[in-house]
C-alpha cells in the first residue's frame, strides 16, 4: 500500500510505502517480548513502514 503526499501546489512531498513486517527481528521480538509462537500468531498484525523523503528545492 502506499500513499503519495503533495503541496497545495501539487507538488511531491513525500511517498509512504507499507508492507509486510520482517518474519524475524531480535531487536522486535526482544522489546514487544515475543518468543517463536507468539510471533507466528502475531506477525500479521504488525506492518513494516518506509518513508521516502524528497527534498524540496
Amino acid at each position: 500500500m502506499k500513499y503519495l503526499i503533495f503541496d497545495n501546489n501539487k507538488r511531491l512531498l513525500a511517498c509512504l510505502l507499507f508492507g509486510s513486517a520482517a518474519w524475524s527481528c531480535a531487536a522486535r521480538n526482544d522489546f514487544i517480548r515475543w518468543d517463536r509462537d507468539t510471533r507466528i500468531n502475531h506477525l500479521r498484525l504488525i506492518t513494516n513502514n518506509t518513508l521516502i523523503d524528497t527534498t524540496l528545492v
